[in-house]
């Protein structure tokens, strides 16, 4: 259903089940929104405000969704792979369940984001400004993370860190505050990757080079168990 709703207001909409698959909703109002198993495969959701929503096991299958704004939102069990969100600022956001390989979002502002279990291969992060953020139980091979910069972020049981790419180029910004803490590594993660991760990363993570090495005598190989 090829339907033009640029700059349409649906603030507040519930739009469960709805079809508006090629619809054109560049620059749309969809701020407290709930999306769900809704079919917009091949929208235009260029700029589209999606603050304090919720998409939830919708087709996004070859969505334009480039500049969308994401604050207070929640993107649940939905796929976006290959997606371009370059140069995106997203706030208070949570994917949990999302597939998203080969999807660009490079050179953005992340503040406050979790990916929880999604597919993050190949995904960019390059010169992203990240944190605080929690990666939990993502599949972060290939993700990449050239030149991207960290604060507040957490790796929890990323059983494949060591497959990521651009990790000894990561920068770690020092700040003080409540919110801004040493990023980190839970003991899953360390088990199982430590023995491949670079040292430069370890090192600006915190961790001295005896316990580098005390840590890979006691987890020599990669255990993605």
């Amino acid at each position: 259903i090829d339907v033009d709703l640029t700059g349409a207001d649906l603030h507040g909409a519930r739009l469960h089940y709805t079809v508006l698959r090629g619809a054109n909703l560049t620059q749309a109002n969809l701020s407290y929104t709930e999306v769900s198993q809704a079919d917009l495969r091949g929208a235009n959701l260029t700029e589209a405000n999606l603050t304090n929503s919720l998409i939830f096991a919708t087709k996004l299958d070859g969505a334009e969704v480039h500049g969308i704004r994401l604050s207070q939102s929640k993107i649940l069990t939905c796929h976006l792979e290959n997606r371009d969100l370059r140069e995106s600022i997203l706030k208070n956001t949570m994917f949990a369940d999302v597939m998203m390989p080969g999807t660009d979002m490079s050179h953005s502002k992340m503040f406050i984001v979790n990916f929880t279990d999604c597919d993050l291969k190949g995904v960019k992060f390059n010169e992203t400004k990240l944190g605080p953020a929690v990666f939990q139980a993502d599949d972060l091979e290939g993700t990449d993370f050239t030149h991207a910069e960290f604060r507040n972020v957490c790796f929890i049981n990323c059983r494949n860190l060591h497959l990521a790419l651009g990790l000894n180029s990561v920068t770690h910004r020092k700040v003080t505050g409540r919110l801004f803490k040493p990023s980190s590594l839970d003991l899953a993660t360390v088990r199982a990757s430590i023995h491949l991760l670079p040292d430069i990363f370890l090192n600006t993570l915190g961790y001295l080079q005896p316990e580098i090495d005390s840590l890979r005598q006691i987890y020599p190989h990669p255990n993605p168990s």
